[in-house]
This record gives C-alpha cells, structure tokens and sequence, in this order.
C-alpha cells in the first residue's frame, strides 16, 4: 500500500470512529453534530448570514437554509432580514438555543479532553502535523488540484 492511502485510510477510520462518537454524544440531547455546530458558529457570529454559515459548516446554502428552518421551528435560532441588504437573512440564538448550547458545549470540551487523552501519542506532535495537513487540503480545494 502506498503512503498517501495508507494516510487515507487512517484518516478515513479515525473520522469514522470520532464521527460516531459524536452521534452517540449529541443524542443524548436529541441534537445532531450539525445542529451542534449550527448552534456553535451562530453563537460565535452574531448576526451571521446563511451564505456565511453554509461556507462554515462546509455544505450547500440550501441544506443549510433546511437545517436553520427546522432549528427555528424548535425555537433555538431567529432569522430576520438584514437592515442593509433585505434580500439577506441574519441568524440569532434564541434564549433555548444559547441554554442547550452552554449546557452541551462544556459537556463536548470535557467528552473531547477524556477521548483525546494522549496516552502514548505525542498530543502537541499530533497537532502540528494535522494542522499542516488542513492547510494543505484547503489550499488543494482552492486551487482544484
């Protein structure tokens, strides 16, 4: 096996298994990981736009446009037109968005810190070389190679 798909491979497996860590974390307050991060990155950006939102949580507008409706509907975000551009929507976290938010987001820093105890694996090591890897993917999609 080559290196790069050994590297694949690796990668594929170690996000498979964070991947339903997270499922089975987020269920436990009837949430979904993208729910989550909708929450995380609205909190983070007050009055952030659906086109900004979408970039962030790396999918479609419209996909996103369906998450936030139904994240409305149970009462976690507002939208409301943006005062400069009326064609724009901003979002907001409602007073049980930002509670479930709080309550969920020590939870995850805590069920993160026990998961990602290093052990035997050289934590800062680790870091490094996986933050030098994204900045190699992003710079790969941006440029199409």
């Amino acid at each position: 096996m080559e290196r790069g798909d050994v590297i694949y491979d690796l990668l594929i497996k170690n996000f498979l298994l964070v991947s339903d860590g997270d499922r089975q974390f987020f269920g436990q307050y009837q949430l979904s990981q993208v729910r989550y991060f909708t929450l995380l990155h609205v909190s983070q950006n007050p009055q952030i736009s659906l086109k900004e939102l979408s970039a962030l949580l790396l999918c479609t507008k419209g996909n996103t446009t369906r998450i936030v409706k139904s994240m409305e509907r149970d009462a976690y975000l507002t939208r409301a037109v943006d005062q400069h551009d009326n064609r724009a929507l901003q979002l907001q976290l409602t007073e049980k968005g930002e509670e479930i938010l709080a309550r969920m987001k020590a939870a995850y820093q805590e069920y993160n810190q026990q998961r990602f105890a290093a052990g035997d694996v050289d934590a800062e090591v680790l870091v490094v070389v996986l933050a030098r890897l994204n900045k190699q993917l992003r710079a790969a999609l941006k440029t199409g190679s």
